[in-house]
């Protein structure tokens, strides 16, 4: 029975965050009801036929009630219908609206933030796929996997799982799957510092979205060059297709992305020293944030708040802005996220002229940042270790069954698995200098991080010592 149910949401993108970017799921296409399909009729020795028809009728009834939610990016609320739709497709063996309701379940855990749900929605989605999957359900699926691969920081298997998603694509012949999978391999590039490679494949979206006179991709495109250059340091530059994003996005009406692309011009306007636009267009992205129930970008909007008030010497709104962010963290996943928070938090006490305290906060931030690019590096060299005893494996059993092979074909034998073995071990090459080119990428960031919060961790510790030097001097001047 082929896999005929669409997907609500499918494709992802990139969102920024004012340090790094992250893939996660979005409503680039609409809605979409489950195609009909002929269901094999149930066996006579059904001990209740009717029931099971029901149990059948609640499931779609769920799915379809999740579907709804998740378009009106009620996301939690999407979750929840998606579940139970899962657990009573499992209980009725369809497998067709188990992977639905799996594939859907993942992109409302990963706009919720909450990464293991996610983790296990979109496995356990492929596992339903397999049997009866057609290929663009599977591309679709291996789209979401590698965004939860990528939110959880192992950038290595994001990159892995996008370009079989990209196969798939290019297989299929589907521009705007591909779109959808190049901005994701975009956001995985930026997520390492390959700032032009990101840029390269920005360009590619671009493209597609000129030959197919689409604002909607060409909005997607805008705003990852936006962030990529902000990233970059370049800020200025990064101001112009962050806008024209907007003025595209207000047009659409989608808050959802208003408010994406609300954050990074915000973000580049502070570090442009341009704080009461920073601070009109981070409120009115919280404002929408607020109302969607947008956990994630409530995190980091509250940060980037925080860090304008600390920048005009307002230390208590700051500290209010920071403490909301960190109140917003709690209970999610987002390692990630718990480095802005703690930076923000150290910035802010900082401002209300609490040194010790800002010194705590830095040295966490510190910590968790090390930590984050500690497991992605392990990560990435437990993959690259898999991938080298895999082919080692592999190798070693492709001479058993050539010295196992009868005596009069084993010279054509070996002649054509040599050659696919060459055309194998090639793919293995550019793939394993790929996975080197992005581990010292990410060991590069990872030294330029410890760099540079040693440098702020001795300058803070500077002005502490200054501090204490002054008030001991104030205090032995009083009569």
């Amino acid at each position: 029975m082929p896999l005929q149910h669409v997907f609500a949401a499918a494709l992802l993108v990139g969102s920024p965050i004012g340090t790094r970017a992250v893939a996660r799921a979005s409503d680039l296409e609409p809605p979409h009801p489950p195609l009909t399909e002929e269901r094999p009729e149930r066996s006579w020795q059904d001990p209740n036929p009717e029931s099971s028809q029901a149990q059948d009728r609640d499931a779609q009834q769920w799915r379809d009630h999740g579907d709804a939610e998740l378009s009106a990016q009620r996301f939690q609320a999407a979750a929840d219908a998606y579940r139970k739709s899962a657990q009573l497709a499992l209980m009725n063996g369809d497998l067709v609206l188990r992977t639905a309701a799996l594939g859907n379940l993942a992109i409302a855990s990963l706009e919720l933030g909450d990464l293991d749900t996610a983790r296990d929605a979109i496995q356990g989605a492929i596992e339903a796929c397999e049997p009866d999957g057609t290929p663009l359900t599977l591309c679709k699926l291996l789209n979401i996997e590698g965004a939860v691969h990528q939110r959880r920081g192992d950038s290595r298997s994001a990159a892995a799982t996008y370009r079989r998603a990209l196969e798939l694509a290019d297989e299929l012949g589907d521009d705007r799957r591909r779109v959808a999978i190049l901005n994701n391999i975009a956001v995985s590039s930026m997520n390492c510092g390959a700032y032009d490679e990101a840029l390269q494949f920005i360009a590619r979206v671009e493209d597609l979205g000129q030959r197919h006179d689409d604002p909607n991709l060409l909005s997607i495109a805008w705003t990852n060059r936006g962030e990529t250059l902000h990233l970059m340091g370049r800020h200025e530059e990064a101001l112009v297709p962050l806008q024209m994003a907007l003025e595209v996005r207000r047009e659409q009406g989608d808050e959802r992305r208003i408010a994406e692309t609300l954050i990074g011009i915000g973000v580049a306007r502070k570090d442009l020293g341009q704080t009461d636009a920073a601070l009109e267009h981070l409120q009115e992205a919280l404002d929408i944030a607020d109302r969607l129930n947008l956990g994630l970008d409530r995190i980091v909007i509250l940060a980037h708040q925080a860090d304008v008030y600390a920048s005009l010497g307002d230390g208590s709104a700051s500290l209010a802005a920071a403490k909301a962010s960190r109140d917003a963290h709690a209970g999610t996943a987002a390692l990630e996220r718990l480095g802005v928070v703690q930076e923000a938090l150290s910035r802010a006490h900082e401002a209300a002229g609490d040194l010790e305290l800002a010194l705590e906060y830095q040295r966490k931030a510190f910590e968790t940042h090390a930590r984050l690019q500690h497991e992605r590096t392990t990560t990435d060299l437990r993959g690259l270790q898999f991938d080298m005893e895999s082919r080692e494996t592999a190798k070693r059993r492709m001479w058993l069954i050539a010295g196992g092979a009868g005596a009069l074909g084993v010279i054509g034998f070996l002649v054509l698995v040599l050659a696919r073995g060459r055309r194998h071990a090639h793919r293995q090459r550019e793939n394993a200098n790929h996975s080197l080119q992005e581990l010292e990428s990410a060991l590069q960031l990872n030294a330029q991080a410890l760099h540079m919060a040693s440098t702020e961790l001795a300058d803070l510790r500077s002005r502490l010592r200054s501090r204490g030097e002054a008030d001991l001097a104030n205090e032995m001047l009083r009569p």
